[in-house]
């Protein structure tokens, strides 16, 4: 939800989707349980910010059961269509815990940039992820 739009009942403050959303000036994005795949679209995040400068950290999480072990999963941050972030998890059959968290990215969010956040894969199966961004408008 843009910057200065209310909330109507309506809206759903906890919903997923690719957009973020200001209350106050604490900022959100969820992008909910998305299929990441070797050549598709994995979109977690795709908005434009508002007018002011948003301080915040990005976090992904990966659900890697079905993913052969040695392959990677990639996260790209692109502002513009700039890339500024580059993430990779590899797997690796020796985790005993298949969910890789990784850390919080931190980010500082310019006024009225398009973010686009998004994932790929060099496995052939369907991996499923999804991201969180917190923050707050400064």
């Amino acid at each position: 939800m843009p910057e200065g739009v209310g909330y109507a009942s309506s809206n759903v403050i906890a919903g997923a989707g690719l957009d973020l959303n200001y209350v106050g000036d604490r900022v959100y994005g969820y992008s909910g349980l998305i299929t990441c795949t070797n050549g598709g679209d994995g979109t977690q995040l795709s908005t434009m910010s508002g007018s002011k400068t948003i301080v915040g950290q990005y976090q992904f999480n990966v659900d890697i059961v079905d993913m052969d072990s040695g392959k990677e999963l990639g996260f790209t941050i692109k502002f513009n269509g700039v890339e500024v972030v580059n993430a990779v998890t590899y797997t690796n059959a020796a985790v005993a815990n298949p969910n890789v968290m990784n850390q919080p990215i931190p980010l500082v969010i310019p006024p009225y940039t398009q973010i686009d956040i998004i994932c790929s894969t060099d496995d052939t199966s369907a991996v499923r992820t999804f991201g969180t961004f917190t923050g707050k408008t400064v």
